[in-house]
């Protein structure tokens, strides 16, 4: 089942744009990661990976954010249903 409308997709991508100026992604990226984890998961992934992106001074290439990020949203779903 699919977690998330549109508009959510769209205000994801809002989000990725503001954190990470100038690297663009797929709406198949943000459709992948919203099929697979909540919206709010979704944005606390890319939160998280901003911070790294800060950390090293902006030395993470768009693969490694993506990595990075996917790998955060997975561990936080997992501790998601992990509690219930």
């Amino acid at each position: 089942m699919i977690k998330a409308t549109q508009q959510d997709i769209k205000e994801l991508k809002e989000t990725w744009e503001g954190l990470f100026p100038g690297t663009p992604l797929s709406d198949t990226q943000f459709f992948i990661w919203v099929v697979l984890n909540d919206p709010e998961i979704v944005k606390q992934g890319m939160v998280t990976a901003a911070r790294k992106y800060l950390k090293l001074e902006g030395k993470m290439d768009r693969e490694y954010a993506i990595r990075f990020a996917s790998r955060v949203m997975n561990r936080l779903t997992d501790e998601k249903r992990r509690a219930l």
